[in-house]
């Protein structure tokens, strides 16, 4: 869909006080771009035209909508079974942590000596 959806982009952005002015090109697709680089060599060009030439905009957003379908009608139809985690009796954190130290955030200890700036 790139192929086809136009895009401004950002030229120069510049701030007098607090009140910004932002100026934007012309749009055009990345399709339009790419062809306008002086990086690409004309096999390339020439292949990204047939490309384009190809392709039907409607039919692809057609086919991107039968796709999203199809996924949502996998997850509603998904049964749902639910794997409880348990800890193993021999992981480290086990017994020796209460509830409070275990959670992830608590796990990161930090450095018992003094630092530098107390």
């Amino acid at each position: 869909m790139n192929f086809f959806q136009p895009q401004m982009k950002l030229v120069a952005k510049t701030r007098r006080g607090a009140k910004v002015s932002k100026t934007f090109d012309t749009a055009r697709t990345p399709y339009q771009r790419v062809l306008d680089s002086p990086e690409l060599t004309q096999g390339a060009k020439t292949e990204l035209t047939r490309i384009y030439l190809d392709l039907n905009p409607a039919q692809l957003k057609r086919e991107i909508g039968r796709c999203q379908d199809r996924l949502i009608e996998i997850a509603r139809t998904k049964p749902e079974r639910r794997k409880e985690v348990r800890r193993s009796p021999d992981h480290p954190f086990g017994e020796t942590f209460s509830p409070r130290q275990r959670s992830r955030t608590s796990l990161v200890r930090q450095p018992m000596d003094a630092s530098r700036t107390s």
